[in-house]
């Protein structure tokens, strides 16, 4: 992302990162990572929001219009949505079904900053929420 982006807009800018807890076979792995994809993408309310892989088992979901009340709103119904979807996962100690935890960062854009900077607090919170006992919802925000 330019800092052009960054600075462009006074909405804040959310990420947030969403780690499944699950590993099968590969088949079975690329046919939920795609369910949990759709369910994620469907909350999605502006036309600007958008939801991404990131990493290896991570998405992101990027809500520029988004202030972070609006954020945490999407972020819960999405982690109830992958809930919803009823994955069975008989391996989790956190529940029969998958689950994502979610972590919520938010920042004005302004001049020198970085998405770098704002990926790594969403990363933040996402841990905090994993040692919460997962399947929730952390946030950070300016």
């Amino acid at each position: 992302m330019e800092e052009g982006q960054l600075c462009g807009k006074t909405p804040p800018f959310k990420v947030s990162l969403s780690p499944q807890t699950f590993a099968q076979t590969f088949a079975w792995h690329l046919l939920r990572q795609r369910q949990v994809a759709t369910a994620l993408r469907d909350g999605l309310r502006r036309a600007g929001d958008l939801v991404a892989r990131y990493g290896g088992e991570e998405f992101a979901a990027v809500l520029p219009e988004s202030d972070l009340r609006g954020a945490l709103q999407y972020a819960d119904a999405a982690r109830l949505a992958v809930e919803n979807l009823a994955i069975t996962h008989g391996s989790s100690p956190v529940a029969p079904v998958v689950t994502v935890s979610v972590g919520v960062a938010s920042a004005l854009p302004r001049r020198g900053g970085s998405p770098t900077e704002l990926i790594a607090r969403a990363d933040q919170e996402l841990y905090q929420a994993k040692r919460k006992g997962k399947n929730r919802v952390e946030s950070a925000g300016d």
